[in-house]
């Protein structure tokens, strides 16, 4: 039996953090932390241009551009996607590379 997974997107999640994380910290004292909030403020900020930094582009007659980038935070929804597949893809070469020595031997 198939079950239907409702997709949830990155802009989603992050105005549910918006909206519920400082009631969620208030009734659990326990994630009133500067780390926590360190991970939470970078996923938030994630792709955003308010994030984003001035760049100059040689390319496009010396005008100013803001570029966004990511924040690599394996809280993140879409930086945690890269990461997991780049585990998953290490991790099948390691294995693989092993299988073959095993086969040799």
């Amino acid at each position: 039996m198939a079950h239907n997974r409702q997709r949830v997107d990155k802009d989603t999640f992050k105005q549910i953090f918006r909206d519920h994380w400082g009631p969620f910290q208030q009734r659990h004292p326990r994630y009133q932390d500067r780390h926590v909030q360190a991970v939470i403020d970078k996923m938030l900020g994630c792709g955003t241009l308010e994030a984003a930094i001035p760049r100059i582009c040689a390319h496009t007659a010396w005008q100013r551009k803001r570029v966004a980038f990511s924040c690599k935070s394996s809280f993140c929804l879409s930086c945690c996607k890269v990461y997991v597949d780049e585990w998953v893809a290490h991790i099948g070469r390691t294995l693989y590379e092993g299988w073959r020595i095993a086969i040799r031997c």
